[in-house]
């Protein structure tokens, strides 16, 4: 049983609803705080604190009196996500409940559990995934009915956003009962936040040591978007150069690894699972790998990233540590060729000598890893939607 419920959100004004949202934090330069823009990481915490006070008091924020389910809607030509945004039991994290597949850095959670103490808000949800599910699409499809509470027409990103505020008691309902008969929800993005917040109740709990479980800092912000919806992208990587190998001493190590087919000078695709697309010096190269090296160990040997890092890049390449190595990159696949025109662009360059292309690794491979409590190689998914800052915020203070 899972436990989501919903909050009484600030948001923007429909006024200001085009220029409060913002881009997650990681995918800025640097922390910001602006007057009208909230930004969800600053090195003065309680400067952040105090700009959300500033932004209500000038009227550019408001608070819901009733408490809401908020529906959120990310469409781009070819794409579009729905999902629900609430606040879900950190108990349900404790528990197993709700599942992971990657591990997290402790220095980076323990600063924004920091941060969530400082400023007691949290403005930028974790994505988490459900089963797809009739009667919540249902449910969905009756609240979007509706004209959106505010929306964002198509940005220069090529995205447009659409928020609902959903207020209707039954609907709400609904949502909490259909919840509680799901097993499991799985993180899908916000590894991070989701440890950081858990960090913080624990903090809080230990505080207060009459709480009862309804306070609002026993409950999570989180998006929930059905599995089919989420978009997974494969991480490419670019290699600086080839531990003192020629290209053809390279494939020749390579084939104990996999069946190399040369594929000329027209960027290959990887076909399917356990297929990589290799471009070096001006050719791309399919690389099978073989049968006997697949589903080794159980559940990570599924994984193309995970058996590329254990037979090539370990002990051909000597790169122990890929996030640390400065001898490799990662560079977000775009599920076609043109993530792999990126890639040769880069190698052609001169700065790398080699790069690969890899085939998106599956919701039910991702589902398996999180389930046998393992976690993926680092970089092994670039995760869609990735979900704006401060479309609402979540107040810790209070129930």
């Amino acid at each position: 049983m899972i436990r989501i419920r919903p909050f009484k959100g600030i948001r923007p004004t429909r006024a200001f609803a085009h220029t409060i949202p913002t881009y997650p934090f990681d995918s800025h330069a640097g922390p910001e705080m602006a007057d009208g823009q909230t930004q969800c990481i600053s090195p003065s915490f309680e400067k952040v604190r105090g700009g959300l006070l500033s932004l209500l008091d000038k009227g550019y924020l408001k608070r819901d009196l009733k408490p809401c389910f908020y529906i959120y809607r990310q469409e781009t030509v070819s794409h579009k996500f729905t999902g629900i945004i609430g606040g879900v039991a950190a108990d349900d994290y404790f528990n197993g409940k709700i599942r992971v597949h990657e591990q997290t850095l402790a220095q980076r959670a323990a600063r924004f559990t920091d941060y969530l103490d400082a400023v007691r808000f949290y403005s930028e949800p974790v994505l988490l995934m459900f089963p797809d599910n009739n009667r919540i699409r249902q449910i969905i499809d009756i609240e979007t009915r509706n004209a959106p509470t505010y929306k964002r027409q198509m940005e220069s990103d090529g995205m447009s956003h659409s928020f609902w505020a959903a207020d209707n008691r039954l609907n709400i309902e609904q949502l909490v009962d259909i919840f509680e008969c799901v097993d499991h929800l799985y993180i899908a993005d916000g590894h991070h936040r989701m440890a950081s917040a858990a960090t913080y109740v624990k903090r809080m709990r230990e505080r207060d040591t009459t709480f009862m479980g309804i306070e609002n800092y026993n409950y999570i912000l989180s998006c929930l978007i059905p599995e089919s919806e989420l978009k997974i992208r494969a991480y490419n990587r670019l290699v600086r150069d080839l531990n003192g190998h020629s290209i053809p001493s390279f494939l020749t190590e390579l084939s104990h690894f996999c069946t190399i087919h040369p594929k000329g000078d027209k960027p290959y695709y990887p076909a399917h699972k356990h297929c990589i697309s290799m471009y070096a010096e001006g050719r791309f190269y399919g690389l099978f790998i073989k049968r006997e090296l697949r589903a080794k160990p159980k559940g990570l040997g599924e994984l193309d990233t995970y058996l590329f890092e254990e037979h090539v890049l370990t002990p051909i390449l000597n790169i122990q540590d890929t996030p640390a190595d400065r001898r490799m990159e990662f560079v977000p696949g775009t599920g076609d060729t043109k993530g792999l025109v990126n890639m040769k662009e880069w190698v052609d360059s001169g700065r790398f000598s080699a790069g690969f292309g890899f085939y998106p690794i599956s919701v039910g491979d991702l589902k398996r890893i999180a389930d046998l409590h393992l976690a993926m190689p680092p970089k092994s998914t670039y995760i869609e939607p990735k979900l704006r800052s401060s479309m609402v915020i979540y107040p810790l203070d209070g129930v």
